[in-house]
């Protein structure tokens, strides 16, 4: 294996200073003002678990959106952890972890230094103008200027893992500096000589710049600074200019190339690998000049297998209060001939911030192509927000389009959304819309959904509309449906209003089958006012057709203890000339219960009437039912029976014409069941006894 690397330090030449433009334009920004940044109050961000914060010499247990004075010291347990905030930096500790947080000279409240004496912690570093920020753990030190990063010291281990950006890396007790990138992991165990540093994506071990020995100094007052000894023997400050590069080549012929970059307030990094037929790069630069900040990263890989492209870019910059962030991220698959694209923009000047993200996907296989737009905006108290999405498949011919916009305006919220969609080759056509306003205490939503099915005549329309203002609301809500192709119309409405302890619903459900002429009616209501509450229901049904009609109807009442309820159902069928008649009723009254059943029949083709009348009560411990049923028939006769507790009557009356002698004979029987014994086994009076008694 050979290692090829080569270190410079640009510094002034013997025969007077030479500065290239690059470099002057960097040094005019390096001696720009240094502006102290105004530091937000640290703050507990959320916890769980056992957590203890020391500050102004307590140890307290943190709730959160408690204020953390500096310094302070927190400790976690085996389930606790911790998230600090201060600004745009947060910091998240782990369980079994232990940090110290110190403040910078200026402002004694901005959080600058910390120290990690156990566990793990991840870190969100916000750019802090000139300034670094530092992590110390016993055997590595991290220094940023605005990351995202995780330290780690456990047994005896201390390892730093970028996720973001650029960062360094030093070990004071052994004088050695390495750089980072994202995607890197900087690791050291307490008998270790040198940092390592390998990739977290194929573990491979980055090679050293420079032979590791940079002296960066530990730094106790948490500013680093310090001198030593270079790699070729040279001393250098932080404002040097030092480049490296690292070349491994393995036994199979293939490099990893790693470079680096340090200027002062500039850094840079480059990364290039090859592993499993993934041929993969990163490079990220940083500025930081006082007022001025800026950062990019740029992270391609070509997998060589199935001829896949990805690409992505990200960028930044910060002018004072200005901030301006992109990115971009690209992939293309050359087997299946699918292109995707993703681009993210923002911008924050003062209290205005602007974002932007667009998403774009086009699979040249089935002819689909697929976009989504995201866009929003913050002026002081104005908030406007829309969403885009669209989609086109071309083997089936379908669209989709999908779109949000919502507002707010100080208590003033307004929100829309559109949702449509068509099917070409079914003649298929969906939409939807939902809008919403929130005014102070006044909310108003309503919700539309329509469809149409060219091919099968079909249309169907949903409408939802609410509104709260103040304890009043009112909701309504309409479905209608209409099939050509069979005639039938379906319509259904409900609607409900809410005014203090006073409560209205409605409900009505119409139907209409024109092939068939059947039209069917519901119609519910009910209302709720303190403890009184009142039902109704209605359902009615006529079959043109057929003749025949039905109707349904159902009332309820309850007023504290009293219960009343209502039934009744009729039907007529005017093909047969058949006539149904049902009444129940029923009424509670503390302990006192009653009932009553109504049926009655009339068939006009047969001659045939039927009746039949229930009641019954019960008062206390004293119940009583009575029952009468009555039958006539107008070709045979007619019949009674009256029943109660105790007692059945019957009355048969025969209407017979008497054949011998031309005569009309009427013949009466009276069967009577008292309990006793009975004279005719057949249940009737003795031969002779009523016949005999009425002369018949």
């Amino acid at each position: 294996m050979r290692i090829e690397r080569i270190r410079r330090l640009l510094q002034p030449a013997a025969t007077g200073w030479q500065w290239s433009l690059p470099l002057l334009a960097v040094v005019l920004l390096v001696s720009l003002p240094r502006v102290t940044v105004a530091a937000d109050a640290l703050t507990v961000d959320a916890t769980n678990g056992q957590v203890k914060i020391r500050f102004d010499g307590l140890w307290q247990t943190p709730d959160t959106g408690m204020q953390v004075a500096l310094p302070a010291v927190v400790s976690t347990g085996n389930d606790g952890a911790i998230r600090l905030r201060q600004g745009d930096t947060v910091i998240d500790v782990a369980a079994r972890s232990a940090i110290e947080l110190y403040a910078d000279a200026d402002s004694a409240e901005l959080v600058q230094r910390v120290v990690q004496e156990a566990g793990s912690a991840f870190y969100d570093i916000a750019p802090q103008g000139k300034d670094r920020f530092r992590v110390e753990t016993p055997y590595l030190v991290a220094v940023v200027k605005g990351t995202q990063f995780n330290v780690t010291f456990v047994d005896e281990t201390s390892t730093v893992a970028l996720y973001e950006g650029l960062l360094r890396i030093d070990a004071p007790d052994i004088g050695e500096s390495r750089h980072i990138v994202a995607g890197q992991i900087g690791r050291r165990h307490r008998d270790d000589p040198h940092i390592t540093v390998t990739d977290m994506a194929t573990a491979a071990i980055v090679p050293s710049e420079g032979g590791g020995t940079t002296t960066s100094g530990r730094g106790g007052d948490g500013n680093g600074g310090g001198s030593g000894d270079s790699g070729a023997g040279e001393g250098h400050s932080d404002d040097a200019v030092v480049v490296s590069v690292g070349v491994d080549t393995g036994d199979d012929g293939i490099a990893t190339v790693d470079a680096g970059v340090d200027v002062g307030g500039l850094g840079s990094g480059v990364s290039l690998g090859l592993n499993d037929g993934v041929l993969g790069g990163d490079v990220g630069t940083t500025l930081d000049a006082g007022r001025v900040t800026t950062g990019s990263a740029v992270s391609a890989g070509v997998d060589l297998s199935d001829g896949s492209v990805d690409v992505g870019l990200d960028a930044g910059a910060d002018v004072g209060d200005v901030s301006v962030d992109a990115g971009l991220d690209a992939g293309v698959d050359l087997s299946d001939g699918s292109v995707d694209v993703g681009l993210d923009a923002g911008a924050d000047v003062g209290d205005v911030s602007v974002d932007a993200g667009l998403d774009a996907g086009v699979d040249l296989s089935d002819g689909s192509v697929d976009l989504g737009l995201d866009t929003g905006a913050d002026i002081g108290a104005v908030s406007v927000d829309a969403g885009l999405d669209a989609g086109v498949d071309l083997s089936d011919g379908s669209v989709d389009l999908g779109l949000d916009a919502g507002a707010d305006v100080g208590d003033v919220s307004v929100d829309a959304g559109l949702d449509a969609g068509v099917d070409l080759s079914g003649g298929n056509i969906d939409l939807g819309l939902d809008t919403g306003a929130d005014i102070g205490d006044v909310t108003v939503d309503t919700g539309l959904d329509a469809g149409v099915d060219l091919s099968g005549g079909d249309i169907d329309l949903g409408l939802d509309t609410g509104a709260d203002i103040g304890d009043v609301s009112v909701d309504a809500g309409l479905d209608a449906g209409v099939d050509l192709s069979d005639g039938s119309v379906d319509l259904g409405l409900d609607a409900g209003a809410d005014v203090g302890d006073v409560s209205v619903d409605t409900g009505l459900d119409a139907g209409v089958d024109l092939s068939d002429g059947d039209i069917d009616l519901g119609l519910d209501t009910g209302a709720d006012i303190g403890d009184v509450t009142v039902d109704s229901g209605l359902d009615a049904g006529v079959d043109l057709s057929g003749g025949d009609i039905d109707l349904g109807l159902d009332t309820g009442a309850d007023i504290g203890d009293v219960t009343v309820d209502s039934g009744l159902d009729a039907g007529v069928d005017l093909s047969g000339g058949d006539i149904d008649l049902g009444l129940d009723t029923g009424a509670d009254i503390g302990d006192v219960t009653v009932d009553t059943g109504l049926d009655a029949g009339v068939d006009l083709s047969g001659g045939d009437i039927d009746l039949g009348l229930d009641t019954g009560g019960d008062v206390g411990d004293i119940v009583a039912d009575v029952g009468l049923d009555v039958g006539i028939d107008l070709d045979d006769g007619a019949g009674l029976d009256v029943g109660a507790d105790g007692l059945d009557v019957g009355v048969d009356l025969d209407l017979d014409p008497d054949t011998d002698g031309g005569i009309i004979d009427l013949d009466l029987g009276l069967d009577a069941d008292t309990g006793g014994d009975t004279a005719d086994p057949d249940g009737g009076a003795d031969e002779g006894g009523l016949r005999g008694l009425l002369g018949l």
